[in-house]
């Protein structure tokens, strides 16, 4: 902490400071995007167990 002792409004701080926040707001977008696309994944897993299991029972019923 010590060894990276800038005085305030300062360009550097101002820069580490904006890539805290930039890495901080990129890193919430990767983990929404995952958890979404997670989301739709096992949406449309289940919708081809679903439809894969009711082709089978309709099939095999014939």
């Amino acid at each position: 902490m010590f060894a990276f002792f800038v005085p305030k409004k300062s360009p550097l701080s101002i820069w580490a400071l904006s890539t805290v926040y930039l890495k901080n707001i990129l890193s919430k977008l990767v983990l929404f995007s995952f958890t979404l696309s997670k989301n739709i994944y096992i949406k449309i897993f289940e919708f081809e167990i679903f439809f894969g299991y009711d082709n089978i029972k309709t099939k095999g019923g014939k």
